[in-house]
C-alpha cells in the first residue's frame, strides 16, 4: 500500500506523462557565431567578458519570448574557443505598454564548467520593443551578453 512518502506505479506513470521531453537539437537558441576574443580583469576572482550582440546574428531568439519563469532552453555558444551547450533559464521578464508602443525585457542565465575546470556564467538580456507612430509600427530587438569566467576555483 502506497503512503504519502512513497510513489506507487500508477503515480510514477502519471508523473512521467507530465514531464516535458528534452528539446531536439534544432531548437538550440543561440548560434555559435557568438564568441569572445578577450576580456578585462574585473577583480582578483573573475574575468568578465562583455559583448553587445546584433540580434540578427542570433538564431531562434524568438524562443526566449515563449518561456515562462524558471523554464530553460539550450544555448550553443563558444567561450574561450570551447564549444558549449548549456541550459539558459528565464529568471526575469518585464512588460511595459504605453501609447507609443510596448517593451518586453527577458533575462536568462546559465552556467557551465569549462575543460580546465573553471566555472563560466552566462547572462543574456533580450529586449523586444514595438514602437508605434502615426500609421506605422516597427520592431526593435537588442541583445546584450555577459560571460563571467571565475578563477577562484575549479571543479
Amino acid at each position: 500500500m502506497a503512503t504519502d512518502n512513497f510513489l506507487d506505479k500508477k503515480s510514477v506513470l502519471g508523473l512521467a506523462e507530465r514531464v516535458p521531453m528534452c528539446p531536439p537539437p534544432e531548437t538550440i537558441v543561440f548560434a555559435d557565431s557568438i564568441q569572445w576574443g578577450g576580456g578585462s580583469l574585473s577583480n582578483k576572482n573573475q574575468h568578465q567578458y562583455n559583448e553587445n550582440i546584433s540580434a540578427t546574428n542570433v538564431s531562434n531568439r524568438e524562443m526566449i519570448r515563449k518561456l515562462a519563469i524558471g523554464q530553460s532552453i539550450a544555448c550553443k555558444i563558444k567561450i574561450n574557443g570551447e564549444q558549449e551547450i548549456l541550459p539558459l533559464f528565464l529568471v526575469s521578464m518585464t512588460n511595459g505598454v504605453s501609447a507609443s508602443g510596448s517593451i518586453s525585457t527577458y533575462i536568462t542565465k546559465g552556467t557551465t564548467v569549462l575543460n580546465d575546470g573553471k566555472i563560466a556564467g552566462v547572462i543574456f538580456k533580450y529586449i523586444y520593443q514595438l514602437i508605434k507612430t502615426t500609421g506605422l509600427s516597427r520592431i526593435v530587438e537588442s541583445l546584450n551578453c555577459h560571460v563571467y569566467i571565475h578563477d577562484w576555483g575549479t571543479l
